[in-house]
């Protein structure tokens, strides 16, 4: 199974930078347990830590993502 897309959570709290602060900490373990209970795979990013950025800078995520299954 290949699972991609702008998921709009991140899994941990280094995935996030922001002026106001890190978020909702229970989506982290929500997404998390997503991934878990799905088996998949987190396919590791090249290049940028990053994905999305607020246009003046103030903000950067990482949620966009592929997942795939160890079958796949």
């Amino acid at each position: 199974m290949c699972v991609c897309g702008d998921f709009n959570v991140v899994q941990c709290v280094e995935e996030r930078r922001s002026v106001r602060g890190c978020g909702v900490v229970t989506d982290f373990h929500h997404f998390s347990e997503f991934i878990d209970n799905n088996g998949l795979i987190d396919f590791p990013l090249c290049g940028r830590r990053f994905t999305w950025f607020k246009g003046d800078g103030t903000a950067m995520s990482r949620i966009d993502r592929f997942f795939i299954s160890e079958e796949w």
